[in-house]
């Protein structure tokens, strides 16, 4: 129910509380109709499964709940040097989620799109067939991880830990963590500041929660380190790597194999110079054209594409696998000049690329 100020007091139907109620209906009945119109314009096809909705829900909540708990220690920390009690002016952690959700956290297209694309990639990675190698051997990453290269089997040893970490959660039902880039990590810690700040008190109190409330922040994003995030780990990895035509073949199958999803986007996003936020989304993109377009840019043979394809399907229902039986001669047939310069865009800068697609200039080459 929408009340307004003090409604439990019945103060909200009083004359100066007429207008608060009437606007908060009104805003309630447009945000109704708002959901029902875009709901019903979703293709059914396009509709988030019940588990995967979870799992965006579940990281969202939980990325919230440990900045707001970080943020509010801190700043009640601040808050009582001052003689000022913290719980009385931050508000209860388990508030932030329902308010930043009716703020519009889950309709920003930046956080939605890396939340989606974790969500569709754990799921994948989990699926993934588990494939003996042929020689009886451990697995892509253990192997790399005893590398007499002492640079690549730190590079691998820190990814299985990161991998550990991710099938753990998973294997208790649960989603797995999610690492935002520092901008994204920075623009979510505002966001949740300011929804810790209570309305109540008077204005040098205000002042005092806002201050605490911004050194808290400040000191939160200081310790962000975008080196320790799955994605630097596992491009890194691939950059130690650096492998030639022939041997990148070769690690791509094993890695999927492997079932070592992070490192078999991260082989292909160094590769082709492709950011790993959008690796990551053509490697989930059920179509899997652009997948396809990809690895024949690095001049996958017929066979190693039919294989990485047959265990994406396994993994990811969504995908036609007999559709890409009827395609596999056309696409191994594409030349892998032509592939990369067809992807060749991707290689922009976002900002360049973005501009491109916005302005609907198609670059000539």
């Amino acid at each position: 129910m929408v009340a307004g100020r003090n409604d439990d007091t019945g103060r909200g139907w009083a004359p100066y509380g007429l207008a608060t109620r009437v606007a908060a209906a009104e805003a309630r009945a447009q945000a109704e109709l708002d959901t029902a119109i875009a709901d019903l314009g979703v293709i059914e096809a396009l509709r988030l499964d019940d588990r995967t909705r979870l799992d965006i829900e579940t990281m969202a909540g939980g990325l919230v709940a440990t900045i707001g708990s970080i943020l509010r220690r801190h700043a009640a920390c601040l808050l009582s040097d001052r003689d000022i009690d913290g719980t009385a002016v931050l508000r209860p952690v388990a508030e932030l989620m329902p308010r930043l959700v009716a703020a519009g956290l889950l309709r920003d297209r930046t956080l939605m799109a890396a939340l989606v694309r974790r969500a569709r990639h754990d799921q994948i990675a989990a699926a993934l067939p588990l494939l003996p190698t042929a020689d009886g051997t451990s697995g892509l990453l253990l192997r790399l991880a005893g590398d007499t290269d002492a640079d690549v089997a730190e590079a691998a040893l820190a990814l299985l830990g990161l991998d550990a970490h991710r099938r753990e959660a998973w294997e208790r039902g649960e989603a797995g963590p999610v690492d935002l880039p520092m901008e994204l990590h920075a623009w979510l810690a505002w966001r949740v500041a300011a929804v810790l700040r209570a309305d109540d008190g008077s204005a040098a109190v205000t002042r005092a929660v806002d201050r605490a409330l911004a050194e808290a922040t400040g000191r939160l994003l200081a310790g962000h380190d975008d080196d320790k995030t799955v994605d630097v780990v596992a491009l890194g990895l691939a950059m130690t790597l650096d492998c030639g035509a022939n041997d990148i073949v070769a690690l791509l199958v094993a890695a999927i194999d492997d079932r070592r999803l992070d490192l078999f986007t991260a082989l292909i996003a160094h590769a082709l110079d492709i950011g790993m936020p959008d690796m990551r989304a053509i490697v989930i993109d059920p179509v899997g054209d652009r997948l396809w377009l990809a690895l024949r840019a690095l001049s996958v043979d017929r066979a190693s594409l039919a294989r990485i394809a047959l265990a994406l399907a396994d993994a990811d229902q969504r995908r036609d696998i007999d559709g890409f039986a009827v395609q596999l001669d056309a696409i191994a047939a594409v030349p892998a000049a032509e592939a990369a310069a067809i992807l060749s865009p991707l290689a922009l800068p976002a900002a360049f690329h973005a501009a491109i697609q916005a302005t609907g200039s198609r670059p000539r080459w």
